[in-house]
């Protein structure tokens, strides 16, 4: 499922982040903080699922704190959309007639590169 997340700077400093014109959470000005969990919920991830990220900034207000988190949202979805299209090629080569598997993998961090990580 294609799934559009936008990042909105409000004159009142916060910033609201909307996926599929639904889901929301705002990053309140004083503090500048989000939670794991609340971006982990926001997403929702499903295999398959393929993000893009947009920024709404009309007045240009704190323009390096939106980027930031917009940097955020896009390094976190762009290990999902990697991750999505591997799903994906399994998926295409199980189809091919090839061995089944379950979608769950072993991971050894002595053997594995930071970029065969999953996210």
């Amino acid at each position: 499922m294609e799934k559009k997340i936008v990042l909105t700077m409000q004159p009142s400093k916060d910033i609201d982040i909307v996926i599929n014109d639904y889901n929301r959470i705002t990053i309140g000005q004083a503090s500048r903080a989000v939670k794991a969990d609340d971006i982990y919920n926001l997403l929702g991830y499903e295999r398959g699922d393929i993000y893009t990220v947009e920024s709404v900034n009309e007045q240009n207000i704190d323009v390096p704190v939106l980027q930031f988190f917009v940097e955020l949202f896009k390094d976190i979805t762009d290990r999902l959309n990697r991750l999505s299209e591997t799903q994906n090629d399994d998926l295409d080569e199980n189809a091919e007639g090839e061995e089944e598997t379950t979608g769950r993998g072993t991971y050894s961090f002595d053997q594995m590169d930071d970029e065969e990580l999953p996210f």
